[in-house]
């Protein structure tokens, strides 16, 4: 899985705190250098966090419930 984020990103935060209390593994890609910028632009997402799944499947945003991100990866990283 991947997650774009910026050091600027309160939600950012709060889905990393998410993650590590899952204990689920992440790339972190931060839009704050241009290479990573790139990238972002080109899943044509706006917002960040943005989650690319090893399924391909694009979450933009942060689920307000720990119990919503659990059941996405489930869902979502069986690739």
């Amino acid at each position: 899985m991947e997650v774009y984020t910026s050091k600027y990103c309160k939600p950012c935060k709060i889905l990393k705190k998410f993650l590590s209390k899952l204990k689920i593994k992440y790339r972190e890609i931060s839009i704050d250098n241009e290479e990573g910028m790139r990238r972002f632009m080109m899943l044509g997402v706006d917002g960040i966090p943005t989650l690319v799944f090893k399924d391909g499947f694009v979450l933009e945003g942060c689920p307000r419930d720990i119990e919503v991100l659990k059941k996405l990866v489930r869902e979502h990283e069986k690739a």
